[in-house]
């Protein structure tokens, strides 16, 4: 009787435990609950930034001191990448959830007042969080997504646009964020800052111009804005498209154009510091979720350089992520493999709000924060360029990249220049192309990629090459426009 009486109060004193266990983690999860509620928000995104000249990841040069001091508390995604390496694409996988594959945005010329490409019932983190009671801001240095372009700037209380043509003083705009900041500390607040200074033409203040290779200063230091603007004429030769006829830069050119590139980011650094001291002031940074983004990079590699949008190697797809959420201690770095379209969801979870039934691309990576052994590692990423010529597929080790001819119309598959293969954990530049070497190895990320772009009936088989100038005249108008805007 006594060995059945012990065991009864046994079982009692587990289920005491259990229960107990139980009240405290719901306890717990109300507590996260209402505290994720009343977090502010902080976006913080800047505009053609690499993660490879930053200091917290691993650039050697000192770029960006205040933004590496304050990730040090921060969680360092390494492994992230937008999907199009363009602004618009870009921030509407971002504040949307959606990519380009079901947006059909792939570049920025598609954007128009009369035609909005996000059309007014899509739930953009703006609207959402405005339903959730917060007072939200929005402070844009990029034409492209002013109100003319885009309708992103909906669900914004203001939504603020600096002209930058003739404006590189970014120091009163900012300005203008920390006192939106500070006029609604008291309520919920989100703000988006969005800083568009590495962009080319890359015109640094006098004090960044040659900080980061002296060598350069005799040429850099004393140069009028006209010489920086004829620096920038000469660099147009040099980006972007294919072109046989393409002149190739010298390495003097290539290393005086990454000495003005780190000193715009070096700029921003400073710029961004004060939004970091303004929260401090005001005592927000217990109760603000903080989030650096980088829309996409700039290439300086394959040839291609000082360009964004036509090309799919990691210098224009792979960008900066630093998340600082108040409710964890989880800092340090991560390589979870992250695509943009991935973040919307994610922030909203931070947030406390359910985003189950909302239309979105993305996938939750709330798990690697509360330490959920269930999360969901994303395997694969597919991109596309600007034009919609080429297409890729990267899992985080390798990265296929189909690219249609644009002089052919079903010969692609002959042309050996149609497909290129990496190794980009090895070969983080994507200088050997491995595709003749280890066709078995690509074949399944080949083989993904088109059974993905089949869902979207791409890509497409029709030529890419134009035979009729006049067919070519919007968009060589658009592409004017684009070119007044520093593009």
């Amino acid at each position: 009787m006594k060995n059945r009486s012990f065991f009864i109060q046994l079982i009692l004193v587990f289920f005491i435990c259990v229960l107990i266990v139980i009240a405290y983690f719901t306890t717990k999860q109300i507590l996260f609950f209402n505290q994720s509620k009343n977090l502010n928000l902080i976006l913080i995104s800047v505009d053609t930034l690499r993660p490879d000249h930053m200091g917290i990841y691993g650039y050697n040069k000192n770029t960006t001191p205040n933004i590496d001091r304050w990730a040090k508390n921060a969680l360092v995604f390494t492994n992230t990448f937008t999907v199009d390496p363009v602004t618009f694409p870009s921030f509407t996988a971002l504040l949307a959830g959606l990519t380009p594959f079901s947006s059909k945005i792939i570049n920025n010329i598609v954007a128009s007042k009369y035609i909005p490409p996000i059309y007014s019932n899509t739930k953009t983190l703006a609207k959402i969080l405005k339903q959730n009671n917060y007072v939200t801001g929005g402070f844009n240095t990029n034409a492209h997504l002013s109100s003319y372009f885009t309708n992103l700037g909906e669900g914004f209380d203001e939504y603020n646009l600096l002209d930058t043509d003739n404006n590189k003083d970014y120091f009163p705009f900012v300005e203008k964020a920390n006192s939106f900041i500070k006029t609604n500390k008291d309520k919920k607040l989100f703000l988006w800052l969005h800083l568009f200074n590495p962009h080319y033409p890359y015109r640094p203040p006098q004090e960044y111009r040659c900080t980061f290779n002296k060598k350069y200063c005799d040429i850099l230091s004393p140069a009028s804005d006209e010489d920086i603007e004829a620096l920038e004429t000469k660099r147009k030769q040099y980006e972007g498209w294919e072109s046989s006829d393409k002149p190739s830069p010298t390495q003097e050119e290539i290393e005086i154009y990454k000495t003005l590139y780190d000193g715009e980011i070096a700029y921003t650094d400073s710029l961004i510091k004060s939004v970091f001291d303004t929260l401090k002031q005001e005592g927000l940074e217990k109760n603000s979720l903080v989030i650096l983004y980088g829309d996409h990079g700039e290439g300086f590699d394959h040839n291609y350089l000082f360009a964004h949008g036509a090309h799919l190697y990691n210098s224009s797809v792979k960008i900066p992520l630093i998340i600082k959420s108040p409710q964890y201690a989880k800092v340090g770095k991560t390589g979870l493999l992250i695509e943009n379209s991935d973040i919307f969801t994610t922030i909203l979870n931070l947030l406390g709000i359910n985003s189950d039934q909302l239309e979105q691309d993305g996938q939750s990576f709330i798990g690697l924060f509360n330490n959920q052994s269930t999360i969901k590692n994303r395997k694969y990423v597919y991109f596309v360029n600007q034009d919609g010529s080429k297409y890729a597929i990267s899992d985080g080790n390798y990265k296929y990249i189909f690219s249609l001819d644009k002089t052919c119309h079903n010969t692609c598959w002959e042309n050996p220049k149609a497909e290129e293969f990496y190794n980009i954990k090895t070969d983080p530049e994507e200088k050997i192309d491995l595709f003749e070497e280890k066709k078995d190895v690509s074949f399944e990320l080949k083989n993904r990629l088109f059974n993905y772009l089949s869902h979207y009936n791409l890509p497409p088989i029709t030529s890419t090459k134009v035979e009729d100038k006049s067919k070519t005249q919007n968009y060589q108008d658009n592409l004017e426009k684009l070119r007044s805007l520093g593009y």
